[in-house]
């Protein structure tokens, strides 16, 4: 019996043929859409240096905010699973990874709407107020999920004595906020958009009003 792509030989510790695995389509994912990531990224260093001679810091952030994958046998079903890595797969692909990867790119959103907001103060201490709630948010949840468990090493090994938090709520929690932050950024960008249509469209017809 042949063994499913990336499976027996590329997952460490596994010692059995699997039944199946969706390993090569997950491996798909993570090569092509941090690829496009980094394409997307390159491009808009190299106009920022064409344009403006330099990079912010809306750009190092972002770059950054790409985080590495490990080969923990992501993908196995659960019977399939090694044991051995267990410890390793939740210390590594767990939430604290993700929130700072996510606060990377809401900041680098963030610090961007900073420089478009030019002279209009009322709108640049929204996008302030907006950056410190994202960070304190970002990083309590990234606490939470790092140091949830007493002793801290619970959290990634089971096998300790001791006692966690319920990680649910925390998830439910950290999603339900994500998703509230992303609709504000959206909301005070387009808020913005509408603002410098209004001042190119009465620039437009004052100068029409000249001719």
């Amino acid at each position: 019996m042949s063994s499913p792509p990336y499976t027996l030989g590329w997952v460490n510790n596994l010692t059995h043929v699997p039944s199946e695995s969706d390993a090569q389509g997950i491996i798909a994912l993570a090569v092509v859409f941090p690829l496009i990531a980094i394409l997307c990224v390159g491009l808009k260093f190299r106009i920022r240096i064409k344009t403006i001679g330099s990079i912010g810091w809306d750009d190092i952030i972002l770059a950054i905010s790409c985080v590495r994958i490990e080969r923990w046998g992501l993908g196995l079903k659960a019977e399939d699973f090694p044991a051995e890595n267990a410890v390793p797969f939740s210390r590594f692909a767990g939430g604290p990874l993700y929130c700072l990867a996510v606060l990377g790119f809401k900041l680098s959103l963030l610090i961007t709407y900073l420089r478009v907001a030019g002279f209009n103060r009322i709108y640049a201490l929204i996008v302030w107020v907006v950056i410190v709630s994202v960070v304190i948010s970002q990083i309590l949840f990234t606490i939470l999920l790092s140091a949830g468990c007493q002793p801290i090493a619970k959290q990634w090994d089971p096998s300790i004595p001791g006692k966690c938090l319920d990680a649910l709520p925390i998830y439910f929690a950290l999603g339900g906020t994500s998703l509230g932050w992303d609709l504000i950024i959206i909301s005070i960008n387009e808020q913005q958009i509408r603002v410098q249509h209004d001042v190119t469209v009465r620039h437009d017809e004052a100068g029409h009003q000249r001719v």
